[in-house]
C-alpha cells in the first residue's frame, strides 16, 4: 500500500510539473501575440550542431517560447491576430537512421502536451502559408542575420535582403509577406522570468561570488 502511494505521489508531482510548465510557455506565447498584434511571429530551432560547441544548443528564442530543448529544424509561428501558435516539424531528420526518436511528434496528443494549438507536419507549412498571403502579412523575425555576401544580390529578397536564408525564400514565392526583425522587442519578451528561472539565476549569482571571493 505504501509502494502504490508512492507512485501515486510520483505521478502527482510530475503531472503538476508537467502542467505548470505547459501553462508558462502558453503565457509566454501569448504575450507575444500581444506585443505582435498585427502579424505573425516566427521562430526558427537549431538545425544542426555547432562545430565548435559541446553539443546540440537549441535557438534560445525559439526555447522560451516552446521548452523545447533538442527538437530540430522546426518552426513555431505565433499568430498575434488569433493568438494561436503552430509547430511545423519535420519528420526527415538525419538521426532518425540511427533509431533516435524525436522528443515531439505532429498531432493532437503532443499539442495537448505542449499547450500549441496546432502541432502538424512540415508539409503543412505551405497551405499556411498560402492562406494568409491573400492580404499584406508582417513576420516579425529575431536573430540569424544573414551575411549578405552569401547570395548574389539577384538572389536576395530586395524588400527584405537581410533576413534569413529560409525567410527569404518565403518572401520570394509570396511577395506580399513583409519581414520585419524584432530581436530588441523580442528580447524584452525574453526578460520575464518565472519564479523557477528567476530563483536559478540567484543561485548561480551567489556561487559565482562565493567562488570570486574564495579566489
Amino acid at each position: 500500500m505504501r509502494l502504490a502511494n508512492c507512485i501515486v505521489l510520483i505521478v502527482s508531482l510530475l503531472l503538476s510539473h508537467t502542467s505548470k510548465a505547459q501553462t508558462l510557455f502558453v503565457e509566454r506565447r501569448q504575450r507575444a501575440a500581444a506585443a505582435f498584434h498585427d502579424g505573425l511571429v516566427l521562430l526558427h530551432a537549431s538545425s544542426r550542431a555547432e562545430l565548435l560547441a559541446d553539443g546540440f544548443h537549441q535557438n534560445p528564442y525559439f526555447y522560451y517560447f516552446t521548452g523545447l530543448e533538442n527538437t530540430v529544424g522546426a518552426l513555431l509561428a505565433i499568430d498575434g491576430k488569433c493568438g494561436d501558435s503552430w509547430l511545423f516539424l519535420s519528420q526527415n531528420l538525419p538521426y532518425n537512421r540511427a533509431g533516435l526518436q524525436p522528443d515531439v511528434r505532429p498531432g493532437v496528443e503532443d499539442a495537448k502536451r505542449l499547450g500549441i494549438e496546432h502541432v502538424v507536419d512540415w508539409a503543412n507549412l505551405e497551405s499556411f502559408l498560402a492562406s494568409r498571403s491573400t492580404q499584406p502579412t508582417v513576420f516579425y523575425y529575431a536573430g540569424e542575420p544573414v551575411v549578405l555576401n552569401e547570395l548574389p544580390v539577384q538572389l536576395q529578397n530586395a524588400k527584405n535582403p537581410e533576413a534569413p536564408l529560409w525567410l527569404q525564400m518565403i518572401l520570394q514565392r509570396w511577395p506580399a509577406f513583409e519581414a520585419k526583425e524584432a530581436s530588441r522587442q523580442i528580447d524584452e519578451l525574453l526578460e520575464v522570468q518565472s519564479e523557477e528561472e528567476t530563483a536559478k539565476l540567484r543561485g548561480a549569482a551567489k556561487t559565482t561570488v562565493s567562488a570570486l571571493m574564495a579566489g
